[in-house]
């Protein structure tokens, strides 16, 4: 009985670059079966993974792919980090509308961006770790 062929997820890139200590990573796979071929990339950072992607592309290019599927995307955080982002500003301008002028102090102010600039770095934080598991 011959062998079906799966597709290779981002996290068994993701652990060859990890546990290999690469920032990129293009896995190329040919089943001899059915002439099959498949490419899976990771990039440990958005950039990295954005030119993990034009890698692959290339690639599947180099092998004769059609064209409509030599465009694949960094499926990265980079969309979330922007989203992130977006949302800090928002909610700064948020923070000055809503608190009272006449009681909020500027250390207090101070205090409250700080909060933000962390929860902003702790949801980046996250959103990479999640990216990389997916």
């Amino acid at each position: 009985m011959a062998k079906t062929a799966q597709k290779i997820p981002i996290t068994a890139a993701m652990k060859i670059g990890v546990g290999y200590g690469w920032d990129q990573v293009i896995v190329v796979a040919w089943d001899a079966n059915t002439g099959s071929e498949h490419v899976t990339t990771w990039g440990s950072n958005a950039k990295y993974c954005n030119q993990a992607a034009e890698g692959g592309n290339f690639v599947k290019k180099a092998l004769g792919w059609p064209e409509n599927l030599c465009r694949a995307k960094s499926k990265s955080a980079s969309a979330h980090l922007e989203k992130v982002s977006q949302l800090y500003e928002k909610g700064k301008d948020m923070v000055v509308e809503i608190l009272p002028p006449c009681t909020a102090s500027q250390s207090d102010i101070d205090a409250l961006y700080s909060v933000l600039s962390e929860l902003r770095d702790l949801a980046v934080i996250s959103i990479k770790e999640v990216a990389h598991e997916s």
